[in-house]
């Protein structure tokens, strides 16, 4: 999860995108 996570941490609107993945991966 982590690794698809952090392609995203280096843009600047990915954090928002990330959120809704980070919830499938964390649920």
């Amino acid at each position: 999860c982590d690794s698809g996570i952090n392609l995203y941490l280096p843009l600047p609107e990915g954090p928002q995108p990330i959120l809704v993945e980070n919830s499938f991966a964390a649920e």
